[in-house]
């Protein structure tokens, strides 16, 4: 069950090499992205629940911290690099701003405390009190600064510079998809980040897909969700709380033996 599984991975995996090529060659440069006040808006409340659940798990020593800091981590990175890209002027040096003061350092001590809970699988893993306040604390400062992004975007816009945002995206998830596929196999303790962090790659994927469609190629997105990206996400997910979950029952025997 474990090779076929790996073995599922690294099929998606081979198949995202030549759909990339095809992005590359096919997708325009510039494209017109609908819906994109609802899409600031799932953006927000997905940041928001990351960090939020960040700060909550890690107050209470959980050892699924792990899974909401990849999430926090990974999400944010995604979205720092759609803003950075597909945006002009002062709109872009806005963006590009808040990438390197705010999402950036957030993903980097999020990865920082997935790591540690890691490496303390099964044990005590406290994180400094000043990291939770931190999380909730971020939270709430993205509240205003979505709605206000969300007031002042137009419901269609034009988004620059897709060719490099998309098809680099799909090498975010080609890597995501490798690199799972070797921790099902070799049963590496890293499932629980890697499987959290392709998953939020391929939710992302088929969330921008989907809600920035038209009408003439929202079926298209839909299709390709349902068929390829949100049924991967599902099992990277599973493969990461089922990997957490093993901690527990390490935690336990090692008790016990004490």
């Amino acid at each position: 069950m474990r090779r076929f599984v790996a073995g599922v991975y690294f099929v998606a995996a081979a198949f995202l090499v030549p759909w990339i090529a095809v992005l590359l060659r096919t997708q325009h440069r510039e494209v017109l992205n609908h819906h994109s006040r609802l899409l600031w808006l799932l953006i927000g409340v997905l940041m928001v629940a990351g960090m939020l659940s960040t700060g909550c798990l890690a107050r209470i020593e959980s050892r699924y911290t792990v899974i909401a800091a990849t999430f926090t981590a990974t999400f944010l990175f995604v979205d720092a690099w759609f803003n950075v890209l597909t945006s002009v002027g002062l709109l872009r040096a806005l963006l590009v701003g808040f990438a390197i003061v705010v999402q950036l350092p957030i993903s980097v001590v999020s990865l920082v405390l997935a790591r540690r809970v890691t490496l303390q699988r099964g044990g005590a893993h406290v994180a400094p009190r000043l990291t939770s306040v931190a999380f909730m604390a971020g939270a709430v400062l993205l509240v205003p600064f979505t709605l206000r992004r969300i007031a002042r975007t137009t419901p269609i816009q034009i988004g620059f510079h897709q060719r490099i945002a998309w098809s680099g995206l799909d090498v975010f998830e080609l890597a995501g998809l490798l690199v799972t596929g070797w921790c099902v196999r070799q049963r590496a303790p890293w499932m629980a980040m890697a499987g959290v962090a392709t998953g939020t790659l391929l939710m992302s994927d088929a969330i921008f897909n989907i809600v920035t469609a038209s009408s003439s190629t929202v079926f298209a997105a839909l299709a390709m969700a349902a068929i390829g990206e949100l049924p991967l996400c599902v099992l990277s997910f599973a493969l990461a709380i089922r990997e957490v979950r093993s901690w527990g029952t390490l935690e336990s025997q090692g008790n016990s033996a004490a």
